[in-house]
């Protein structure tokens, strides 16, 4: 009975020590999952920066645009077409 006992507890020391190196390997894998795409988010977090950004000033960007005159002739009075008259006769 000695014995039987002797071999069990060689046996839970095995599994516990198996057990503790497990769980220190899935720690040490949870970490890594965790951190190791830390230059992802980073980059991520840059992009959102940008669009932010890049919405803001988006009136004043446009306010930047070189306006172009308009070139187009203008008719005197008779000349011009009166189009079709469908909306406004």
């Amino acid at each position: 009975m000695d014995r039987e006992l002797k071999n069990i507890a060689a046996a839970l020391g095995e599994e516990r020590a198996s057990r503790s190196k497990d769980v220190a390997d899935l720690q040490r894998r949870l970490e890594l999952a965790e951190t190791g795409g830390l230059h992802i988010t980073f980059v991520g977090a840059i992009w959102l920066f940008v669009g932010v950004l890049l919405a803001t000033l988006a009136p004043e960007i446009l306010c930047m645009q070189v306006v172009t005159p308009n070139k187009r002739l203008k008719l005197a009075g008779g000349d011009r077409s009166k189009g079709i008259e469908v909306l406004c006769p």
